[in-house]
């Protein structure tokens, strides 16, 4: 009976592993270090389901856990996609400080080094925004807001050598670019959407309309 258990809970083991990593045709390859992250494809739009508790993107409280799907570029790149509306999280149900959550593009040298451009909402301030993080050597190096009158909203990243430049737009047609960092990463970096929450209740994010160009080889 003990082996068979043992078995049983290997070939769980294998299935989730398989879940974890799998790839999404157009998007990427699923990275979920939790493991209990589903996120789906449907129709060209990409589901993220993310549970309660904390699945961050942030080195400075030492969690990077935040389910993503990604792809490796080299070189100059850009990459947009659209992040559906989704509700600002209720008052006081937040796992660190605030109610937040958020979704959007993201830049990953590894977890000490990247760059996040998001929708993000908080519950306390009943407030939508645009919102940009780069983390160097694992300390934040650079973050700004964007006021957001809860448009929808799309985002594009577009690298060119040292330099990012961050996009916005409320239609996917007219973008403004809304600044540029310098962005010393390596070459070959990994790039694609994810979906973050540090509250007591799970949070849904939806992606639609990615797009991604590179002029790199790999």
């Amino acid at each position: 009976m003990q082996s068979l258990r043992s078995a049983a809970g290997i070939l769980i083991g294998l299935a989730m592993a398989t879940l974890v990593h799998a790839e999404i045709a157009d998007w990427g390859i699923v990275e979920d270090p939790q493991g209990d992250c589903p996120i789906e494809e449907n129709q060209g739009k990409l589901d993220f389901h993310v549970p309660p508790g904390i699945h961050n993107l942030n080195p400075v409280i030492g969690d990077t856990s935040a389910p993503r799907v990604w792809q490796e570029v080299v070189g100059d790149f850009v990459i947009e996609a659209h992040v559906l509306d989704f509700p600002i999280p209720a008052e006081n149900i937040g796992n660190i400080r605030t109610s937040y959550v958020a979704a959007g593009l993201v830049v990953w040298q590894d977890d000490k080094n990247f760059l996040r451009w998001t929708r993000s909402a908080v519950g306390e301030s009943k407030a939508t925004f645009g919102s940009a993080e780069l983390y160097e050597q694992g300390k934040l190096a650079a973050a700004f807001n964007v006021a957001w009158n809860g448009q929808p909203m799309w985002l594009r990243l577009e690298r060119r050598a040292e330099r990012v430049f961050l996009w916005i737009s409320d239609d996917g047609i007219k973008w403004r670019r809304h600044t540029s960092l310098r962005m010393p990463f390596l070459p070959k970096v990994k790039v694609g959407v994810f979906a973050l929450n540090s509250t007591k209740r799970e949070f849904a994010a939806t992606f639609s309309d990615f797009y991604l160009l590179e002029s790199g080889g790999k």
